[in-house]
């Protein structure tokens, strides 16, 4: 009877534990404490503790983001239309870094170093993973849009950078757009032989 009278304890999902601890770390920082958590999913401490062991734990399992969908997309190379696929890579990449970037750095500034291993499973962290499918992709062009002059391993770098480097500037009016398809193009884009001088 006494039971029936307090009610069913308040559940939670995974999903919702990490959202909302993506929420509190990020705007809060990595040191926010676990009761500001538990307060928000509407129960105690300890029913945090049945389903992350330790801090550390969720704040890796809430703020390390999982390898983003496009990836796997860009796994089988460039199709009949290589720079509108690209176009969307690069799309998916930005809305995907404009969304970890936070918890990234929320990591590091926790003291988590997501490009030194910390497990036995080695797995890359995110932004080499990144890095590595841009470079596979362009690398398996066979259409002659990525040229032979193209080193995949600098460009990937560079287009990945932009994008992340993007991610850190504040949104607001002043920012403007980035335009991704001029980008590429001053990548990939034949340039036009110059002209011989007439003497």
């Amino acid at each position: 009877m006494l039971a029936s009278c307090m009610g069913r304890p308040a559940t939670f999902s995974d999903d919702d534990l990490l959202r909302v601890a993506r929420d509190v770390f990020t705007v809060d920082g990595p040191h926010a404490p676990l009761e500001r958590i538990a307060e928000r999913l509407g129960v105690s401490t300890a029913a945090l503790f049945k389903r992350v062991p330790t801090k550390a734990e969720l704040l890796l399992r809430s703020l390390c983001p999982p390898a983003p969908a496009f990836v796997a997309t860009m796994a089988t190379g460039p199709g009949p239309a290589p720079r509108a696929e690209l176009l969307a890579h690069l799309q998916a990449l930005t809305a995907f870094v404009d969304v970890a970037l936070p918890g990234l750095l929320a990591l590091r500034a926790a003291g988590v170093e997501l490009m030194v291993p910390t497990s036995t499973e080695q797995h890359p962290p995110p932004p080499v993973i990144l890095r590595q499918a841009f470079a596979r992709w362009l690398a398996a062009d066979r259409s002659g849009y990525v040229g032979p002059h193209v080193d995949v391993d600098v460009v990937a770098d560079l287009l990945v950078s932009l994008c992340e480097a993007r991610a850190i500037v504040p949104r607001h009016e002043a920012r403007a757009p980035l335009d991704l398809g001029r980008i590429i193009d001053a990548f990939f884009t034949p340039q036009t032989p110059a002209l011989p001088r007439l003497s």
